[in-house]
């Protein structure tokens, strides 16, 4: 009898997140049987494409026809104008914090906090 084959299919603990890595014969199996391949790209990365469909693997034309409304017909080319500051807090004298809850510490943290705020106001 042989020894049961090891799973090509790794867990590991990177820095506080999960990795999962599959082996290159484990890709190369599941593309050859024509089988529905999982594709998990990175959220920050962009994914232009300029040829048709059918250079990718498969399975991976009719995902990202099924997310179609996600992706916008033009994309604009470079950055995005610079815009003026729409969200302003004015610091008024004796005015009350909004959301008081939001920035609830404990006590020592917060007298030091009101002691530090009032410097600067004795200041200016």
């Amino acid at each position: 009898m042989s020894a049961p084959k090891k799973e090509s299919v790794v867990s590991k603990k990177v820095e506080g997140k999960e990795a999962l890595m599959v082996s290159r014969k484990k890709v190369k199996r599941v593309l050859l049987a024509r089988k529905k391949p999982l594709f998990v790209l990175p959220t920050n990365m962009c994914f232009h494409v300029s040829s048709p469909m059918f250079n990718f693997p498969i399975g991976f034309g009719e995902m990202v026809e099924g997310f179609k409304e996600l992706f916008p017909k033009n994309i604009p080319k470079g950055l995005p104008p610079i815009r003026g500051i729409e969200n302003y807090i004015y610091f008024t004298l004796g005015a009350t914090l909004p959301n008081r809850d939001a920035y609830r510490e404990n006590h020592k943290v917060n007298e030091e906090i009101q002691q530090q705020v009032g410097k600067l106001v004795e200041n200016d």
